[in-house]
C-alpha cells in the first residue's frame, strides 16, 4: 500500500493538504519486509484505492509531500501506530528528501526550502492529515471537538458516481453550518473512492465505507453526530437517497 499527504497551493494561492491511497494487494513485485519506497512512489504507485481533496488537483505546486509504503495487510490502526513512532525517528539532519524506515514501514519526506524552518511541523500536520484519512480506525484517539450544537436538519453528502469511482461532497449547507461551528478546522472538498479497491478501503479501515466517509468530510465521528440528527447521503442527478445513518429517520 503506497499512502500520501501533498501540502500544495493552486495558481490562485490556495493552499491545503491532498491526500490519497493506492492498492498494492496481489502483486508480488514488492518485498513488503523492507520496501524502498523512492521505487514504489516514482516506479510502482499500485492502484488509485482512494482521494481526499482540500485544492483541486490542477496545476498545484507541491510545498512538501509525506509519502508512506506498508504491506495491505497491516490494519490502519496499527499503520497509524507506526506512524506515530515513525515521527520520532525521522533523520531531521539528512538532505531533503529523506527516507527512512519504521519497521515494516517505509517513509519520505520533502518539504521545499523556504519552509524548511518548519520541517518538524510541516512533517507533523502531513502525518496529522493523513491518519484523519483512515479516521475511522483512529476514533478515540483524534478528531475535533464534540459537536454541541444541533443542526437543524440531518447532514447531507452527496454522491457523485462516475466509470472509475464515488465521489462524494458535502451540500453546501451542511457545510457552511460545520465551518460555522468549527471555523478553525479546513473541510475537505471531496473523497473519492475507487470502485475496484472499494471493498479494499473498507476493510482496510475497519468500518463501512459511508462511516468513514462521513467522519472524513465532517471531521466528526458518525457516533457523535447520529443521535443529534443523523446524515444521508444522496443521488445528485435523483435527488434520491442512498444511504442514511439511523439517527436521521
Amino acid at each position: 500500500m503506497y499512502l500520501g499527504a501533498q501540502r500544495v497551493r493552486s495558481t490562485g494561492g490556495e493552499e491545503g493538504v491532498n491526500i490519497f491511497g493506492y492498492s498494492h494487494r496481489g502483486s508480488t513485485d514488492i518485498d513488503w519486509r523492507a520496501p524502498d519506497i523512492h521505487r514504489i512512489a516514482d516506479r510502482m504507485p499500485g492502484r488509485l484505492m482512494f482521494t481526499i481533496t482540500q485544492v483541486a488537483a490542477v496545476g498545484n505546486a507541491v510545498l512538501s509531500y509525506l509519502d508512506v509504503a506498508v504491506a495491505d495487510d497491516v490494519p490502519a490502526r496499527t499503520v497509524v501506530q507506526l506512524l506515530n513512532a515513525a515521527m520520532l525517528a525521522w533523520p531531521r539532519e539528512a538532505p531533503r528528501p529523506v527516507a527512512w524506515s519504521h519497521g515494516p514501514m517505509a517513509l519520505g519526506f520533502y518539504v521545499t526550502p523556504s519552509r524548511r524552518e518548519r520541517a518538524d511541523t510541516e512533517l507533523r500536520e502531513l502525518k496529522d492529515e493523513l491518519v484523519l484519512a483512515v479516521a475511522m480506525a483512529v476514533t478515540q484517539q483524534q478528531g475535533i471537538a464534540p459537536l454541541q450544537i444541533r443542526p437543524p436538519g440531518p447532514l447531507r453528502i452527496f454522491r457523485h458516481s462516475g466509470a472509475a469511482g464515488e465521489r462524494y461532497v458535502l451540500d453546501s449547507g451542511s457545510r457552511t453550518f460545520l465551518q460555522q461551528t468549527f471555523p478553525e478546522v479546513p473541510l475537505p472538498a471531496s473523497m473519492t473512492v475507487t470502485h475496484e479497491n472499494k471493498t479494499a478501503f473498507a476493510q482496510f479501515v475497519g468500518a463501512s465505507l459511508e462511516a468513514e466517509v462521513v467522519q472524513v468530510l465532517t471531521r466528526i465521528p458518525l457516533a457523535q453526530i447520529d443521535p443529534l440528527v443523523g446524515v444521508v447521503i444522496l443521488d445528485p442527478n435523483s435527488g434520491s437517497e442512498v444511504w442514511r445513518s439511523p439517527g436521521s429517520y
